[in-house]
């Protein structure tokens, strides 16, 4: 699992790097498991803000209802749903950070945005930690 000190250690490398080549904005990945992708997006016209992008989408899973070792499949679905809440109250400590929340259904998508005025300290990078 990352810590705030590393999150914040990248963060400060991936602002301090210029932007290459002509691109009106550039995305670099801060942090991703396979749930949570946390992205910094930096707007070329602009020398200082940036984004903090948050995006969440369910990973790959099938988990079908069976009497055969339903034990095991009832353990393995629980468990899934028990994540799935997990990573959507992560989304509720993102808003009350002062995030802005965002869905898009049809990907299939939970995201939490803020811009950035000034480099964030080591405490914002904690609520950033997703779950396990």
């Amino acid at each position: 699992m990352i810590t705030s000190t590393e999150l914040l250690q990248r963060y400060r490398r991936i602002v301090s790097e210029p932007i290459k080549g002509d691109l009106d904005e550039s995305i670099a990945l801060l942090y991703k498991t396979d749930w949570v992708k946390i992205m910094i997006v930096r707007d070329a016209q602009s020398s200082e803000p940036c984004s903090i992008e948050i995006e969440i989408t369910l990973p790959p899973c099938i988990i079908e209802p069976s009497t055969d070792d339903a034990d095991s499949q009832k353990e393995i679905a629980r468990k899934f749903i028990e994540d799935t809440i997990s990573h959507l109250e992560y989304l509720l400590r993102l808003e009350e950070a002062g995030l802005i929340l965002g869905i898009i259904s049809t990907e299939g998508i939970w995201c939490a945005s803020l811009f950035v005025c000034n480099s964030p300290d080591e405490t914002f990078f904690e609520v950033l930690i997703p779950p396990c």
